[in-house]
């Protein structure tokens, strides 16, 4: 995927997105787009695949992963990782990361091996009581109780929920989440993993999954 394609994709216009696909049929090249009965739409040329569903659009070229929904915009070339979201930008270039959170009127920004626990945790707790996880490489082990919402967007995060969880979204690429017990699980993006124990009561989690690569398992 060229830098020309990820920054159309970063400035906000989805639909060039569905063009690569398009071109490469008229120049010749094969391109399978399967249409699915829930209303997705997948489109593969090669490497190439496309996905559109009703939790946003994700394209991985095997080199590059983009995914752009409702909880932001997150790109994965394996060198350079970018997350932007309601919480702020993650950017990560090799050993070299740079964190921009912002709220209240004020703009923070932690580069490196910048300590600031406070600024890590600023993120981890909404004033509903909910929990929101944003960013990359987060290592964390957060309890929920009384049917707690969970929010994880980003990419490359591996979060454990302990206690009882609501609804849990996941959304981004490459998050994996193990859940203790869930009421119901959302999943967007592509190449997410989450593992969930049992559901909340005698009920099993309802479970919701769109993307690419996403997948829903449950453990012992």
């Amino acid at each position: 995927m060229s830098k020309g394609f990820r920054a159309l994709v970063l400035s906000g216009c989805v639909t060039s997105l569905l063009l690569g696909p398009v071109a490469a049929v008229a120049g010749g090249k094969k391109a399978a787009v399967q249409l699915g009965a829930d209303g997705t739409i997948q489109v593969r040329n090669g490497n190439e695949k496309v996905s559109v569903t009703a939790g946003g659009v994700h394209v991985d070229d095997g080199d590059e992963k983009v995914s752009v929904t409702a909880g932001g915009v997150h790109v994965d070339d394996g060198d350079e990782k970018v997350s932007v979201t309601a919480g702020g930008v993650d950017a990560k270039t090799g050993s070299r990361k740079v964190k921009v959170r912002t709220g209240a009127g004020s703009v923070n920004v932690h580069v490196d091996g910048d300590d600031d626990d406070d600024d890590d945790e600023m993120d981890s707790g909404d004033e509903d009581g909910g929990l929101s996880i944003v960013g990359s490489e987060r290592r964390e082990t957060l309890r929920c109780s009384g049917g707690t919402e969970v929010s994880v967007s980003g990419s490359d995060n591996d979060i454990k929920l302990q206690g009882e969880c609501g609804n849990v979204d996941v959304t981004g690429t490459d998050n994996r989440v193990t859940v203790e017990a869930a009421a119901s699980i959302s999943v967007t993006g592509s190449d997410n993993t989450v593992l969930w124990k049992r559901g909340v009561g005698r009920s099993k989690p309802k479970v919701v999954k769109t993307g690419s690569g996403n997948k829903v398992k449950k453990v012992k």
